[in-house]
């Protein structure tokens, strides 16, 4: 592994900024000459946006949130901001150039989700770029009392491409990028659940197993290995038509 590549690593040992890297790759493949309009689904608390407005001035960003006091909040830090449900469908078709839905479809079930990947894709522009990102299926999925299931990429790729779905999108879309977020590979302590319970020495083998899970961690976060099964994904997609 390049020396530059385990330095930034090193830097990204949360998850959430190790699941930013693909997103920022893309943005620095870019074009910097050109002006670029950024819609960010579900802005939050706006962490990515004030990474993306500090590093990138040339793109313009617009924050989609339906949470009024998270909107306040976008909107004081100085953003653009439209504060609805994006399923009320009162965007302009067209209109961005990059889509970022980051942590939102997971809240959604079905039909309505397939009505939000159809808005995402309608206000993208033709050529232009829906970046979605999500947890999958992982011990914690469910501690999100709002999670209602995930939907790992082939469900929606499948939902634009296979002509033997339900329901099928209209428009068409280019794979640019797949890419899986995982976490340090850990190992289960021996507790009450555990056929190993009854050990003598358990606490020894848990002794044990901590501080392999802690080299474990150590290792990851330098060579991104051993990894976990992978626990979300980022997938950028180009719309077509």
């Amino acid at each position: 592994m390049k020396k530059e590549k385990i330095l930034r690593n090193l830097k990204n040992t949360h998850i959430r900024e190790n699941e930013d890297i693909p997103i920022i790759d893309f943005l620095n493949k870019l074009d910097k000459s050109i002006e670029y309009k950024l819609l960010e689904v579900g802005s939050g608390l706006c962490r990515f946006v004030d990474k993306i407005s500090i590093n990138y001035p040339n793109i313009s960003i617009t924050c989609l949130e339906i949470n009024p006091d998270l909107a306040d909040l976008a909107k004081n830090k100085g953003f653009s901001v439209i504060n609805e449900n994006i399923l009320y469908n009162t965007l302009k078709s067209n209109e961005y150039d990059i889509v970022h839905c980051s942590h939102v479809i997971e809240h959604f079930s079905y039909p309505d989700v397939i009505k939000l990947i159809d808005e995402l894709i309608r206000v993208t522009k033709i050529k232009s770029y829906l970046i979605i990102r999500s947890p999958l299926m992982s011990d914690f999925f469910y501690n999100d009392i709002d999670h209602i299931r995930p939907y790992p990429p082939h469900a929606i790729i499948n939902y634009l491409n296979n002509e033997e779905q339900q329901i099928k999108g209209s428009n068409k879309i280019e794979i640019i990028g797949r890419w899986n977020r995982t976490a340090p590979k850990q190992y289960e302590l021996i507790d009450r659940s555990s056929y190993l319970y009854i050990v003598p020495f358990r606490k020894f083998l848990n002794k044990k197993i901590e501080w392999l899970n802690k080299r474990l961690e150590i290792f990851w976060n330098k060579y991104r290995y051993p990894a976990s099964k992978p626990t979300g994904y980022v997938l950028i997609l180009k719309k077509i038509s």
